[in-house]
């Protein structure tokens, strides 16, 4: 059945293996010789582990050297069971949990599975104990359950390395007696250095001086009628999903401590992707806007000393603001356009609403804090903007006077200083509501904005030189301040505003920006680090238990589902906990970070974003167990 054919091995200089020859049938097999003679370097040969050796191992006369990952796959699964000295149990398991890790792969129905796993619990007489975790088990119950989980598969050959070494006297006895009713039938080949285990029926060879001699040969043969089973292991989705839950209950402290991180660093990541820590280093620089109010966009083109708080010494500007209106008509970065003129003494009549309305006199040219409603006044109509205090006045909207027609009067009070006009205009559409607050304080009662056209027929009538029209330009954002500022003056106007502040703002908010988008890169970087670094050591620390599985026929991929779905399972429950405990993350972010995020958009961002992390290192964690290597991490110790 199995068969040694001048097997050599050597670690470095020292010879340990040197030409050994055998013949194994079914029966019980005894290897002895002293410690250090290399008694399980030749087991790991025996039992497919190490392939680093010269000579050849022949089972059922085909050789181990030829077999491919899945043929050695089905021959962990299907051929070998092994029973170790001590024992690698999975601890964080049940005897019926331990067992079932190799069940589940049959090939057989759910019922079948679960008749020959009773079978199995009966024969070596530990039923009473299904349900009692192995780390609570005596050594000799611990020795039956790995028998167990050897023999559940029915394989052809049992390995037990040193299987009575850290037993008792009396579970030395029961273990042996339970290994010889399994050598009927099959091949069970023992390693040990205590002679008092071997009995006449059997055979049994000596390991010294690198060589294998036999000391005595039994005359068990295969039995009458034996075939060689390969049966392909096969892992289902439900059994995945169960085990990867009975994994997270049993490990429940390491995988509280990686749900824990993942939801700190989803957290933390939603921070990043919210955009709340740009939002907190933008408020200075938002609250420097806010104080200033809409009218810190405007750019503003005067014409004389007066109206441009005299930083011209007096001298009257020449610049045509008309062109202005073409110049800039078309350009998107301009929100609207209009004109300057002090009217005093206002009184408007609107159509079917309003009359003889004589609003309180600010002697202020109009200003427009921003549109209420509607729009700005075509520099080519008869339109004009009228204020909301005359909507809050009579207790109107502005969808009843958006569309009529105002009558308008005033008084225009001529540059000499020395007379004033009264001028009127008639049927003026009426097209936008303005909020008219002065410097975000004061409600200006009399801020009509009118049209170009209209502001040029006043004048006309109050005998005023057309070019000494005032005109505000706003723009729609200050980062496009300072190049509008730049394009009228490459066109020859004189625009003013308070353009060095401007600058120093926009350079605080670059700042900012840059500051932001630094922290937010340091969280996130730092999140996703934690994760993947908390995942790989838990994934390292659970090595020994993927080369028992791997030893015990799982594949590379049936080892990757069951890890993944681990992770799966976990991200799912750390998602329903992390909306649970985003109250409390808030609060304790508030007042760490100064930062907080409570929209219900956020919170299903946050939860997507604790399943996307979790599947991530999911991925990672059951890449790495795939890649585990049974002879480097078959450890001595039990498997916690």
């Amino acid at each position: 059945m199995l068969s040694l054919e001048n097997i050599k091995k050597q670690f470095g200089n020292e010879i340990v293996l040197n030409g050994v020859n055998a013949q194994f049938d079914c029966g019980l097999n005894f290897i002895i010789g002293p410690s250090g003679c290399g008694k399980s370097t030749l087991l790991k040969i025996i039992s497919g582990m190490d392939h680093d050796f010269t000579g050849d191992l022949l089972f059922h006369d085909k050789s181990l050297k030829d077999f491919s990952r899945q043929d050695m796959t089905n021959f962990y699964y299907s051929s070998i069971g092994f029973v170790w000295q001590n024992f690698r149990l999975v601890n964080h398991l049940t005897v019926e949990d331990n067992i079932k890790l190799i069940s589940n792969l049959l090939p057989v129905s759910c019922g079948e599975k679960e008749k020959r796993l009773k079978e199995t619990l009966k024969k070596l007489g530990i039923q009473k104990l299904a349900n009692v975790k192995v780390g609570k088990l005596s050594g000799g119950q611990k020795q039956r359950v790995a028998i167990a989980r050897a023999i559940i598969k029915d394989p052809d050959v049992i390995i037990a390395d040193e299987p009575t070494g850290a037993l008792d006297a009396e579970s030395s006895k029961s273990i042996m007696n339970e290994l010889r009713k399994i050598a009927k039938n099959k091949l069970v080949i023992i390693v040990t250095h205590d002679k008092s285990l071997i009995d006449h029926n059997c055979s049994c060879f000596i390991l010294k001086n690198g060589k294998l001699e036999v000391l005595k040969q039994s005359n068990t043969c295969v039995p009458p009628g034996f075939k060689r089973r390969i049966n392909k292991p096969s892992l289902g989705g439900k059994d995945t999903i169960i085990q990867a839950g009975k994994n997270i209950r049993g490990l429940s402290l390491k995988f509280l401590l990686s749900g824990v991180v993942l939801i700190l660093s989803s957290f933390l990541s939603l921070l990043n992707f919210s955009g709340e820590i740009q939002n907190v280093q933008d408020e200075i620089y938002n609250e420097l806007v806010d104080e200033r109010g809409e009218g810190i966009r405007d750019i503003r083109l005067l014409t004389d000393s007066l109206s441009s708080g005299g930083d011209f010494d007096g001298q009257q500007l020449t610049q045509d603001v008309y062109e202005v209106f073409d110049l800039l008509k078309d350009d998107d970065r301009i929100e609207f356009m209009y004109t300057r003129e002090p009217v005093w003494d206002i009184t408007v009549d609107i159509e079917d609403l309003v009359s003889d309305y004589n609003p309180k006199s600010s002697r202020i040219a109009p200003s427009i804090q921003k549109l209420a409603a509607g729009k700005m006044a075509a520099p080519d109509q008869q339109e004009i903007v009228i204020p909301q205090t005359l909507l809050d006045k009579f207790h109107l909207t502005a969808d009843e006077v958006i569309g009529k027609k105002l009558d308008y009067s005033g008084v225009i009070r001529k540059r000499s200083m020395d007379s004033e006009k009264r001028v009127s205009l008639n049927d003026l559409t009426i097209v936008g509501v303005a909020d008219t607050r002065f410097y975000n304080q004061v409600d200006l009662d009399d801020c009509f904005i009118l049209s170009v056209n209209a502001t040029k027929d006043i004048l006309e009538q109050a005998g005023i030189d057309l070019s000494s029209l005032d005109a505000i330009i706003r723009v729609k954002s200050l980062d496009d301040m300072l190049d509008v500022v730049d394009d009228l003056q490459m066109a020859g106007y004189v625009p003013q505003g308070d353009f060095s502040m401007i600058e120093d703002m926009l350079k605080l908010k670059s700042t900012n920006e840059s500051q932001g988008s630094l922290v937010s890169t340091i969280l996130f970087v730092l999140s996703v680090v934690t994760s993947v670094s908390l995942t790989i050591i838990n994934t390292y620390l659970r090595k020994s238990e993927y080369a028992i599985l791997k030893m015990n026929g799982y594949s590379s991929s049936n080892l990757l589902k069951i890890t993944l779905m681990e992770y799966v399972e976990v991200s799912l429950l750390s998602s329903i906990a992390f909306a649970g405990a985003m109250p409390l993350l808030n609060l304790i972010s508030s007042r760490t970070l100064e930062l907080s995020i409570s929209s219900f958009r956020a919170l299903v961002l946050g939860c997507g974003i604790t399943m996307m992390q979790g599947v991530l290192i999911g991925l990672v964690s059951s890449v790495i167990s795939s890649k585990i290597k049974p002879l480097k991490n078959m450890k001595s110790g039990e498997v916690q």
